[in-house]
């Protein structure tokens, strides 16, 4: 059988959740310079680890706009358990990723507690 169909207009969009994940680059680069704050480790990381740090933020940030959007917690979850497997693959400390959460935290929490609350199960799936 078929998947229903939502008749024209009545799909709703949910608009914190697009907010998070077309502000994903602004909301990473605050948390990066959190991250390096916080982080000295990050003043001897070249250009291009500094880059990729960058990235991994805001990639985060869309799949918590992205679980948010499909209403499943999953969506994150499940990029985090893989995040963390690449992470040990590469010798890198699963404590990277628990450092770039708690700079995003903050940062999702005001724009929606919901995406704070998915960061906060990450945490916890992580610890």
């Amino acid at each position: 059988e078929a998947p229903a169909v939502p008749a024209s207009g009545s799909l709703a969009v949910d608009g914190a959740a697009l907010h998070l994940d077309l502000a994903a680059p602004t909301l990473a680069g605050q948390a990066f310079e959190a991250l390096k704050a916080s982080a000295p480790r990050m003043r001897s990381f070249g250009p291009d680890q500094l880059a990729r740090a960058n990235e991994d933020l805001v990639y985060i940030t869309r799949f918590v706009a992205a679980a948010l959007l499909a209403e499943d917690p999953g969506v994150f979850l499940e990029f985090l358990d893989w995040r963390a497997a690449l992470l040990v693959a590469r010798a890198i400390p699963v404590a990277a990723l628990v450092a770039e959460l708690s700079a995003l935290a903050p940062l999702l929490e005001a724009v929606d507690p919901r995406a704070g609350a998915l960061v906060a199960a990450g945490l916890r799936r992580l610890a």
